[in-house]
């Protein structure tokens, strides 16, 4: 069979057509799946760009936070430092007032030492007698009269300067005499020792009969601050099982026995330390 030129050229044609349809259609389908990628990364850009906002807006935030902490820190420790210096201060002037306080006390148990002193001293010539019970119409003078007679004091009425009954916290009023002598008041402590063995009948007194086998006792005359340190030495040495305490122009001294040495007390402390 024979083709014309014509027909070869018609046919050629056709094919290059169809050539160009699929390129067209290619193309479309290339371009339509670059659109598609295009949007796709829109779309991612545009969440990156979301996030990259957000994640600034975080730091920001931070950044202020950090800012602010900071301040407030600052703050804190400027406020701390000062604490700090004013701590340091008051430590010092703490142990100052400490020093102060503690030669107040040294100065105020000087004074009241000085002052129990001047008060024992007033009192050298006075004894109290305790154990005689209280009469109606008695005369505080006859009973010391009374008892110097009975433990061999020679005395007139005369170097009895006061004599008259003190109330105490519990037992019947004790007599106080004041001499003119602080001699006699030494012989009254040397001698009264003889009335251990005595009884109140041996004074021959009036209105006792109640009482006349009571005991009758002589002291010296102490402080209130003597008068209580005497009082713990003796429950002291009964504890301690100690011989015996007395006391000396207001002095108390104490002796373990016989063989011991005599320790005089001066303060609780003192007695605390040396009855062992």
């Amino acid at each position: 069979m024979a083709f014309s030129k014509k027909n070869v050229t018609e046919s050629a044609d056709a094919n290059m057509e169809k050539i160009l349809m699929l390129l067209t259609k290619h193309e479309e389908n290339i371009n339509n799946r670059l659109d598609l990628m295009e949007r796709k990364i829109d779309g991612i850009n545009m969440e990156i760009l979301d996030k990259i906002k957000d994640l600034n807006k975080r730091v920001n935030d931070v950044e202020k936070a950090i800012d602010f902490y900071g301040k407030q820190y600052d703050s804190q420790k400027k406020m701390s430092d000062n604490l700090l210096k004013s701590n340091t201060f008051l430590s010092e002037e703490n142990k100052v007032l400490k020093t102060e306080i503690n030669n107040l006390r040294a100065d105020q148990e000087k004074q009241t030492c000085a002052l129990n002193e001047l008060q024992q001293y007033g009192r050298r010539e006075c004894i109290e007698v305790s154990g005689v019970p209280p009469t109606d119409n008695e005369d505080s003078e006859e009973i010391i009269m009374a008892i110097a007679k009975e433990i061999g004091v020679t005395l007139e009425k005369n170097e009895i300067s006061v004599c008259h009954r003190v109330k105490k916290a519990k037992g019947d009023p004790i007599i106080i005499a004041k001499f003119t002598n602080r001699k006699i008041k030494e012989e009254f402590m040397t001698k009264g020792r003889n009335l251990k063995h005595k009884s109140i009948g041996s004074l021959k007194l009036s209105n006792v009969d109640g009482k006349i086998n009571g005991k009758v006792f002589i002291n010296e005359s102490l402080t209130p601050m003597n008068s209580n340190l005497f009082r713990f030495t003796r429950i002291k040495c009964k504890e301690k099982d100690w011989n015996v305490s007395w006391t000396r122009n207001g002095v108390v001294f104490t002796q373990k026995n016989e063989q011991a040495l005599i320790a005089k007390i001066s303060s609780v402390k003192e007695l605390e330390q040396k009855l062992v």
